[in-house]
């Protein structure tokens, strides 16, 4: 009796697989091979996925998130950064009116609005009275 295994030896006696248990494996066939290969290559790839995005969710800066209106239209668009298990808003931000118009663009800081903001009135117009530069959310000029 002649028995093939993975590295293409062969085995003249039973006798010589004395060691091994029922539950190892010895490949006989290409096929088998073949299968082995192709769920090592989907753990290999189920893995590789799952590390892309850990590593996306788990990124400090950058996380965006989108809230809409109920017509489907954006209300808001912020960028978040982690810091341990929190999130907190830090980064580019801009909001919509129910319409669909630019309501408000500009950038946080830890949450806070920092810099030049412009804010719209619902039929595009700029919003004077809102728009201006802001330090920790407080508005400090024109």
């Amino acid at each position: 009796m002649s028995t093939q295994i993975p590295n293409d030896e062969h085995i003249s006696d039973r006798d010589d697989l004395d060691g091994l248990t029922d539950d190892e494996t010895i490949l006989r066939t290409p096929e088998e091979r073949a299968q082995l290969a192709l769920k090592v290559a989907l753990v290999s790839a189920a893995l590789i996925l799952f590390m892309i995005v850990a590593t996306w969710l788990l990124r400090p800066e950058g996380q965006i998130m989108v809230e809409r209106w109920p017509n489907g239209y954006t209300k808001t668009e912020t960028t978040y950064r982690s810091q341990g298990r929190e999130r907190q808003a830090h980064g580019a931000y801009r909001a919509w009116h129910e319409n669909g118009q630019l309501k408000a663009k500009g950038q946080l800081a830890a949450g806070l609005k920092e810099g030049s903001w412009v804010y719209y009135e619902p039929n595009g117009d700029p919003d004077k009275n809102l728009s201006g530069t802001y330090r920790e959310d407080q508005r400090i000029e024109l």
